[in-house]
């Protein structure tokens, strides 16, 4: 009989042990489990966390939780699937860095992190936890933002070195989101799902916020330049775009005239929206009143998609239409000595 390490599955039950656990010990479907099933979900969709403290259950109740969780969630849309990743990779995240106070986290941390493809190896555990990562698990799950970027880092021998746990967790964070993102929807189809999943996920859908995705009517669309097209795009396709992004975006639609509520209402589409932050952070940067980075630093942020002949996104309109314009006087004047040149034959 195989001895599972109950502890580990529940605090991450997304782990090869904790799915062998529940492929061996089939939970029956009972009313108790589906309602922490849809507790777990809930708190994901409408609160965008899931709170240690609201899961501090028997272990296999905890395990049980996450499995029926997953069918429930499986009846649900893509943004509603990344938002849910997005929460149980936080509350995993949050888990792995508090981890180390515990006699066997560390451990414990490493064999979660192997299991997610991360072999990092811890350098000196004092002052603080130091680890090197494999330069190739490293961009393969490092976060799109700044910080993270390689030439940023210290890269040597293959590796990425002297990481803090901090960004070995947030490295982590990310590879959880990934694996639970691309194990959803379940492959099972929708007729041969019990009626209790599918009831409890109507009661979950009844208790969501009707949202509608917002269009900028104010500022026509050839009017932003590519890489704010290409943002809006992400976020209307619920991308979770990186703080650098979102930074970027705010900051252009309000000195393009877009006002901070419409611009709120953009990042509603966020799988990690919450209200709250979004608001604060709008209304901080009204305060702040930012410039717009230019396009080199656009670039270096990894946010420029096209070649569009400016050296500011704000300056991207008036040479659109400046080119359009050229553009269509030469085009004008060509089929106008084309008409002489025909009347000329004529």
């Amino acid at each position: 009989m195989v001895d599972y390490n109950l502890n580990l599955c529940a605090k991450y039950p997304f782990t090869s042990e904790a799915k062998a656990f529940v492929s061996v010990n089939k939970p029956q479907i009972s009313p108790p489990l589906i309602e922490l099933g849809q507790k777990r979900i809930l708190s994901a969709l409408l609160k965008g966390e899931i709170p240690k403290q609201a899961v501090v259950l028997d272990a296999k109740e905890l395990v049980y939780s996450y499995a029926v969780a997953r069918m429930i969630i499986s009846q649900f849309s893509r943004f509603h699937i990344n938002r849910y990743a997005i929460a149980e990779a936080k509350r995993a995240s949050s888990l792995l860095e508090s981890s180390l106070r515990e006699s066997s986290g560390l451990q414990d941390s490493l064999l979660v992190l192997g299991g997610l493809g991360i072999h990092a190896k811890i350098v000196s555990e004092k002052p603080d936890f130091i680890a090197d990562v494999p330069v190739f698990e490293y961009l393969r799950f490092a976060p799109r933002s700044v910080d993270y970027k390689l030439i940023n880092q210290n890269v040597s021998g293959g590796f990425v070195r002297s990481l803090t746990w901090h960004k070995v967790c947030r490295i982590a964070e990310e590879a959880i989101k990934i694996q639970i993102q691309n194990s959803l929807p379940l492959k099972i189809p929708k007729t041969d799902y019990p009626q209790e999943i599918l009831k409890a996920a109507k009661e979950i859908d009844k208790l969501l916020p009707r949202e509608e995705s917002v269009v900028i009517t104010k500022i026509p669309s050839e009017n932003f330049p590519p890489c704010i097209v290409k943002l809006l795009q992400d976020m209307h396709m619920h991308e979770n775009l990186p703080h650098t992004a979102r930074w970027f975006l705010a900051t252009y639609l309000l000195k393009a005239g877009v006002k901070p509520e419409e611009i709120a209402a953009i990042f509603k589409d966020a799988p990690d929206y919450n209200e709250e932050t979004t608001r604060y952070q709008i209304d901080y940067l009204v305060k702040k009143t930012y410039s717009v980075p230019n396009c080199d630093s656009i670039d270096s942020y990894g946010l420029c998609v096209a070649e569009c002949g400016t050296k500011n996104p704000l300056q991207f309109k008036a040479a659109y239409h400046g080119k359009k314009v050229e553009r269509d006087r030469r085009e004008r004047d060509a089929n106008q000595k084309r008409d002489q040149e025909q009347g000329e034959i004529q």
